[in-house]
């Protein structure tokens, strides 16, 4: 069961100074906005930073201790890290951003896609377009904006 207020992790591309493009500008205002919701003390965030490897960021996940109740996840290719956090009972909240949801999916990004409970869209285009090729789950929402 989940408290009033859940203990929220937040997988994000980067927050590194000069690597802002507009997912990661989304992003960190998202993670702000969180952050002013749950409290500091209930956000934590893990970013992959371009300047680190892949196995590095692998390392921070399993590193994480905590059982967040809910992961966000602000891009699609972050969704590889789920295998390696403590997160069997976390409800999954996925936002696609367009492009990379517009195309078949390989098996084990199918089966990531499926571990979602939420999707949310940045247009009713881009909610249209992934349609086409996100597997149906029968316990998933999709929140396409309005």
């Amino acid at each position: 069961m989940m408290s009033a207020t859940p203990n929220v992790l937040g997988i994000f591309p980067s927050f590194a100074p000069g690597e802002f493009g507009g997912v990661q500008a989304s992003g960190r205002d998202a993670w702000d906005g969180m952050v002013e919701h749950v409290g500091a003390g209930r956000a934590h965030a893990l970013c992959y930073e371009p300047e680190t490897s892949k196995a590095e960021t692998i390392l921070r996940a399993l590193r994480i201790r905590s059982c967040p109740d809910i992961i966000l996840v602000w891009h699609l290719h972050l969704l590889k890290l789920l295998p390696f956090l403590q997160s069997s009972s976390a409800r999954i909240v996925l936002f696609l951003h367009g492009i990379e949801v517009w195309r078949k999916h390989n098996p084990v990004m199918r089966s990531l896609l499926r571990r979602t409970h939420l999707m949310v869209t940045n247009s009713e285009y881009t909610w249209a377009r992934a349609c086409r090729w996100i597997p149906r789950s029968p316990s998933r929402q999709a929140r396409p904006p309005r």
